[in-house]
C-alpha cells in the first residue's frame, strides 16, 4: 500500500506531459514578436505548461510593436513557422484556432454572402385598399451590430452586404409614429438634431465628455403642447476595444416646465448599442435624455500589483448618440435584447412585456 501511495504521490508532484495543462495563446491586433514569441513559450514551459493552442484575435489592443503584423502577411507565416518549432524543440503541444478574430470559422477569405448575417429592415408608410406600386427604401447594408450601425474596425467600404428576405405588411397607426419635438437642445450645441429620429444609426450627434473623470450630458425634446409617451429607443454606440470607456448608463426623464423633471425609464448598459424601453404612460411637454459614464480605466479588470497598466488606454472625451425617439406606444421594452441582436446575461430577468 505504501509503494502504492508512494506512486500517486509522485504522478501528482511530477505528472507525464499528457497530464499537464494546455493553454491558449492570444496573438492580439498584430502585436507579434519573434522573442516575444519565442519568450512566452518558454516561460510557459518552465512553469508546467505542456501545450498551446495560438488564437489569432482582435479586441482594438494597443500596439505595443513597432509594426503591427497583419494576419496571413509573409511576416505572419514566419512568425507560425518560429512558434511551431519553438514549440517543438520545447516539447510543446502547438494548435491553432480555426479562425481569426473571434468568430468560430471566419476569416478574410469568407465571402459575404456566406458569412454569418443579421436581420435588418426598412420601412415604407403606404395607403391601402387598392393596388400599390412603390420602390422599398435599400436595406442597412453595413457588416456591424444593428442595422446600419457598423462595427468598428470594419473597411465601411468594403463590409457590405445584404439580400431581400421578405415583405410584410402590418396595420399602421399613429401609436407606431415617431413623435417630431418642435425644439431639441442640449448640454453643448449639435448638429442636425432631426437625425435624432430618422430611424438611422450611422451618424451620430457628438456631446463632450471628461476623459479623466466620471461626466455627463443631456440632450432634451420639447413640445409645443402636453404629449403622451409610452416607449423611447436610444441609440448609443459607445466606446469598443480593450481599454475603452465603458458604455454610457442612460435615463428618460419628463418635465411639464423644465423645472423639476422626473424619472421615467432607465436604460442600463447592454450588448447591443440600441436600447429600448417601454413604460406606463407619461404626459409632459418636455423629455430629456441624461447620459453619464466612467473612465477608460474604469473597464479594465482589477490588476494585481506590480502589474504594468497597457501604455494606451482609449481616452473616449464623447458622448455618440445615433437616435433619441419617444414613441406614444407599440414598442418591445428591450426589444433589440429579446431579438437576439446582443447577448443578455440573464434572459429570465427581462421583463415579459
Amino acid at each position: 500500500m505504501r509503494e502504492e501511495l508512494e506512486a500517486v504521490w509522485a504522478g501528482l508532484a511530477e505528472p507525464p506531459d499528457e497530464a499537464r495543462p494546455r493553454a491558449w495563446w492570444h496573438w492580439m491586433d498584430g502585436n507579434i514578436d519573434a522573442d516575444g514569441i519565442r519568450l512566452d513559450l518558454e516561460w510557459l514551459h518552465g512553469v508546467g505548461v505542456r501545450g498551446v493552442q495560438m488564437f489569432d484575435g482582435g479586441m482594438g489592443t494597443p500596439l505595443v510593436v513597432p509594426d503591427k503584423v497583419e494576419f496571413g502577411s509573409a511576416k505572419w507565416q514566419e512568425a507560425l513557422h518560429l512558434a511551431k518549432a519553438t514549440a517543438r524543440r520545447l516539447g510543446l503541444e502547438f494548435a491553432v484556432a480555426t479562425s481569426p478574430g473571434w468568430s468560430a470559422a471566419g476569416g478574410p477569405w469568407v465571402r459575404p454572402e456566406d458569412a454569418m448575417k443579421k436581420v435588418v429592415w426598412s420601412e415604407t408608410v403606404v395607403t391601402g385598399g387598392a393596388v400599390v406600386e412603390v420602390a422599398l427604401p435599400p436595406l442597412p447594408d453595413a457588416a456591424g451590430p444593428f442595422q446600419d450601425l457598423p462595427r468598428w474596425g470594419n473597411d465601411p467600404e468594403r463590409d457590405r452586404f445584404c439580400q431581400d428576405w421578405v415583405t410584410i405588411a402590418v396595420p399602421n397607426g399613429p401609436a407606431q409614429h415617431v413623435l417630431r419635438p418642435a425644439t431639441v437642445t442640449a448640454s453643448s450645441p449639435i448638429d442636425r438634431p432631426e437625425g435624432l429620429t430618422n430611424g438611422h444609426h450611422a451618424d451620430v450627434v457628438v456631446l463632450p465628455r471628461d476623459p479623466d473623470r466620471p461626466s455627463s450630458a443631456w440632450i432634451e425634446q420639447g413640445f409645443a403642447s402636453p404629449v403622451t409617451v409610452s416607449a423611447v429607443t436610444v441609440g448609443l454606440p459607445g466606446p469598443s476595444g480593450f481599454g475603452a470607456a465603458p458604455p454610457p448608463h442612460a435615463v428618460l426623464e419628463a418635465s411639464e416646465d423644465g423645472g423639476a423633471w422626473t424619472v421615467v425609464a432607465d436604460l442600463p448598459a447592454s450588448a447591443v448599442p440600441v436600447r429600448t424601453a417601454a413604460f406606463p404612460l407619461v404626459t409632459a411637454a418636455r423629455f430629456r435624455l441624461v447620459l453619464s459614464g466612467g473612465t477608460a480605466a474604469d473597464a479594465l479588470p482589477r490588476l494585481a500589483a506590480g502589474v504594468r497598466l497597457p501604455p494606451v488606454l482609449r481616452r473616449v472625451s464623447e458622448f455618440k448618440v445615433s437616435q433619441f425617439a419617444l414613441y406614444p406606444g407599440g414598442r418591445i421594452h428591450q426589444g433589440e435584447l429579446k431579438a437576439g441582436f446582443g447577448a443578455a446575461s440573464d434572459y429570465y430577468a427581462l421583463d415579459a412585456y
